[in-house]
C-alpha cells in the first residue's frame, strides 16, 4: 500500500465526445476516474485532479507532474506528451500510462515516443490479455505491463424478455465490427433450430450503401429490424436487455477487448462472438465463430479495417443458448472487486504462462513521433481553443494534428501458422493483481 503521503494524479474529465454514446475507451476513462474516487474518498489515496485540457497549455501539464509521486493517464495517447515534459523538466514521477487500441495512429504514436522516454519503474496497462500479448510483442518496453480495466458503473441488470426470437447488434454497422455478416449469420441459427424473427440494430451507420444492402437481405429472410440509430449507453443496456442474444462479431485492427461482451454478460444474455482478440478469453468456445485471417499486408493506421472473415461454415451453433454456458470465468477479471486503485500501484505479480496468439501485429512508419510531440508542446496555437470532446474523439485533434503532419504509420496483421503455435505454446507475461 502507498503512503498516505504519496499523491496520484488522475484525470476527471470531462468525458464528452460529442457523440450521444461513448466507446468503450471512454467510458474505461471514467471508470478509471471513479474507481480511484471512491477509494480516495475512504482515504485509501491523495489525489490530485485535473481535466483533459490541461494538455493545451505547457506551465499547467509540468505544474501537474511536479505536484505528482504517480500519475496515471487515463486519457488517451495524450499521455505522450506527459513523458515529453517528465523529460525535458527532469521531474521525479512515475506514469502509469494505457493503451486501449490495438491498430490505430493514437497509441502508435504514444508508444512511439513513450518507447524513448520511459522508465523501468513506468507502467503500461491494457484491456485484455489480448491487447497486451500483441503489443508485447510487437513494441516491448521496459515498463512492468498488466490488465485492468475496472466496470465500477452500476448497470442494473433488467428483466431480460427472452423467448420472443429477439437478437441484438450494437456496435457500429460496419465490416469490421462484422456488420455485413449478420444475414448469414441468422441464417445458421436458425437451420440450427433458433427461432430469430427481430433484430434490434444500435450503432453508427458509417456505410450507407452497406446498411441499404444487409437491411435488404434480412428483410428477404423476413426478419424485422428495429434500427435505433446511435443510443446513449444507457439505452443501450435497456434494448440489450430484451435481448434473447447479442452478436459481437468485431474483427477489428483496433479492436483491444469489446465492451459489448462484458455489458451482456451483467445484462445475463448470452453473445455469440467472433473468435478474435479477447473473446478468445471471455467466451466458450462453442460461442465463438471461427475466422478466416486475410493476407497479411500493410495498411494505413488512421481507420479501422477487418482483418478476418467469419468462417460461419465451420462453426456450429449452440443447441441452446444461456448465460451459465456461454462466459468464462475471466469475465469477474473486470468486476471492480478484482483489483483495487492501490493494487494497481504496486509492481505486478510474477510471471506466469499464457497461450500463444495465433495473430502477430507489427508496425512500420512510426518513426518521427518524438518530434511531433514536442511540436505540439511548443506550438501554442496547435492546441488553443480545443474543446474537450475534440481532445477525446477518436477522430479528434490528435489524429487530425498527426495526418496533417504526414505521420499515419502502417500496420500489418499475419496470421502464425498452427505449426509455430505448437511449437511455442505458451509464452510469460506480467501477471495482474487480478481474481482468477
Amino acid at each position: 500500500m502507498p503512503q498516505e503521503s504519496h499523491v496520484v494524479g488522475i484525470f476527471e474529465g470531462p468525458w464528452d465526445t460529442g457523440h450521444s454514446a461513448r466507446d468503450g475507451a471512454v467510458l474505461g476513462f471514467e471508470d478509471i476516474y471513479r474507481a480511484f474516487a471512491e477509494t480516495a474518498a475512504t482515504g485509501g489515496l491523495k489525489l490530485l485532479r485535473t481535466d483533459i485540457k490541461l494538455f493545451t497549455d505547457y506551465r499547467r501539464i509540468r505544474d501537474f507532474l511536479t505536484a505528482c509521486d504517480t500519475v496515471y493517464a487515463n486519457c488517451g495517447p495524450w499521455a505522450a506528451l506527459l513523458f515529453v515534459v517528465r523529460e525535458r523538466e527532469q521531474l521525479d514521477v512515475r506514469i502509469i500510462r494505457e493503451i486501449r487500441t490495438v491498430g490505430w495512429i493514437g497509441y502508435i504514436w504514444q508508444e512511439a515516443v513513450a518507447a524513448k522516454l520511459e522508465r523501468p519503474t513506468d507502467q503500461r496497462l491494457f484491456p485484455s490479455e489480448y491487447a497486451r500479448s500483441i503489443w508485447s510483442d510487437a513494441v516491448p518496453g521496459v515498463s512492468a505491463t498488466r490488465i485492468y480495466y475496472p466496470m465500477t458503473r452500476t448497470i442494473p441488470r433488467s428483466p431480460t424478455l427472452g423467448g420472443g426470437g429477439t437478437v441484438g447488434f450494437f456496435s457500429a454497422l460496419s465490416q469490421d465490427k462484422g456488420f455485413d455478416q449478420l444475414p448469414l449469420l441468422i441464417s445458421r441459427m436458425r437451420k440450427a433450430g433458433h427461432h430469430i424473427d427481430r433484430l434490434v440494430l444500435a450503432g453508427e451507420r458509417r456505410d450507407a450503401l452497406l446498411f441499404q444492402r444487409v437491411s435488404q437481405e434480412l428483410r428477404e429472410l423476413e426478419v424485422g429490424v428495429d434500427f435505433r440509430g446511435a443510443l446513449s449507453n444507457e439505452a443501450v443496456r435497456r434494448a440489450m436487455a430484451a435481448c434473447d442474444c447479442v452478436f459481437f462479431l468485431s474483427v477489428s485492427s483496433i479492436e483491444s477487448l469489446g465492451r459489448i461482451i462484458l455489458e451482456a454478460h451483467e445484462q445475463t444474455v448470452p453473445v455469440i462472438t467472433a473468435d478474435f482478440g479477447a473473446a478468445r478469453n471471455l467466451v466458450h468456445s462453442a460461442y465463438r465463430i471461427p475466422v478466416q485471417y486475410f493476407e497479411s499486408l500493410p495498411r494505413a493506421s488512421d481507420s479501422a479495417h477487418p482483418i478476418a472473415t467469419l468462417a460461419l461454415e465451420n462453426w456450429r451453433p449452440p443447441k441452446q443458448l444461456t448465460v451459465k454456458t456461454c462466459y468464462t470465468a475471466a469475465v469477474a477479471d473486470y468486476l471492480i472487486e478484482a483489483q483495487s486503485p492501490a493494487d494497481i500501484l504496486l509492481p505486478p505479480l510474477p510471471s506466469r504462462p499464457v497461450a500463444k496468439l495465433p495473430l502477430r501485429f507489427s508496425v512500420q512508419g512510426s518513426e518521427g513521433a518524438l518530434t511531433l510531440a514536442e511540436t505540439l508542446l511548443d506550438d501554442p496555437d496547435s492546441m488553443t481553443g480545443l474543446a474537450a470532446h475534440d481532445l477525446l474523439d477518436l477522430g479528434g485533434a490528435l489524429k487530425k494534428f498527426l495526418l496533417s503532419q504526414g505521420y499515419n504509420p502502417r500496420v500489418t496483421f499475419a496470421a502464425i501458422e498452427r505449426e509455430e503455435i505448437a511449437t511455442n505454446p505458451a509464452e510469460p507475461v506480467a501477471v495482474s493483481r487480478q481474481a482468477s
